[in-house]
């Protein structure tokens, strides 16, 4: 087995654990996971994926990332769906935006047969895709999101590197590279949430 097939096996783990893991909190009311954000990850890393084994280079080992990605997206979405006690509805104006343009997207990708542009589009869709529940955690008073969970997926992104570098994948690196930038700055952004609620809490017990 070669290093790049042993590397996206540790991703296939990693993602997994990260998966059953935020499931498990979403179906016990731990967390509050953001219906939006949730939705508009399923569609655009379902069609990223799409448009991407359309394209004329493809391999699931070095695209590991979007591979994991959008089948733990996928499990995550529809665990909220079903289970979740205390999802954060969205769907306001710009979530709806966000759902036309991945519909425009698709229309453009089955008339051009621009695989690789139709990508990057969905790519960027994705990262608009964070904002709902970056927005969320901003305002709320504490962190409703799972620091274990998105700690795994950032550490199966850095893996993932490897893979799509080893394989000269160029799609595919730009997909965990933008995947990297965005779990960075939600665990920061999570992080925040939870200091200022501890902040909070203590300026509570003086008063």
């Amino acid at each position: 087995m070669e290093t790049k097939e042993i590397a996206a096996l540790i991703v296939v783990l990693l993602y997994l654990i990260s998966a059953l893991r935020y499931c498990w909190q979403t179906v016990k009311g731990q967390i509050r996971p953001v219906f939006a954000t949730w939705l508009l990850f399923a569609v655009a890393t379902g069609l990223s994926l799409a448009t991407y084994f359309s394209s004329e280079k493809h391999s699931a080992v070095s695209n590991i990332g979007n591979v994991c990605d959008a089948t733990a997206t996928w499990s995550v979405f529809l665990v909220i769906s079903i289970f979740a006690k205390n999802k954060i509805w969205g769907f306001n104006r710009f979530e709806k935006r966000c759902l036309l343009a991945a519909g425009l997207i698709v229309i453009f990708w089955i008339f051009s047969r621009e695989h690789v542009v139709a990508n990057l589009l969905l790519q960027s869709l994705i990262t608009v895709g964070y904002l709902p529940m970056i927005r969320s955690l901003w305002r709320t008073v504490g962190n409703t999101e799972s620091f274990l969970a998105w700690s795994l997926c950032l550490i199966a992104v850095i893996v993932s590197i490897y893979p799509a570098a080893a394989g000269d994948d160029s799609l595919a690196l730009t997909y965990v590279l933008r995947g990297l930038g965005c779990v960075s700055l939600t665990l920061l952004i999570m992080l925040r949430a939870e200091l200022r609620s501890h902040k909070l809490t203590s300026l509570g017990k003086w008063r």
